[in-house]
């Protein structure tokens, strides 16, 4: 809670998982990897999808790996009110 009494909500980056994505995005960004042998690369250095209540853990599907790249949260970019914040890390 900050002094007005709100709640303070943040975003911590995740130890494990992080150099896997920054990992993903640096080696597409070289253009020598399709999405499939990303997902599949990933899957090999360890990369799964979060287990749950209904599902266990498994490798990322393909369109799983696209969302990744392409939304701006894990490029450190967070929509607060209809507009992005950067990230602070």
């Amino acid at each position: 809670m900050n002094a007005e009494g709100r709640e303070v909500r943040t975003v911590a980056i995740d130890p494990d998982r992080a150099p896997l994505i920054t990992w993903a995005f640096q080696a597409y960004a070289t253009g020598d990897w399709t999405l499939r042998r990303l997902a599949v690369a990933l899957e090999e250095r360890g990369l799964t999808s979060r287990p749950t209540t209904r599902s266990p853990g498994g490798p990322l599907a393909l369109n799983s790996v696209h969302k990744i790249l392409r939304a701006p949260y894990y490029k450190g970019e967070v929509t607060y009110r209809g507009g992005p914040v950067p990230g602070s890390a």
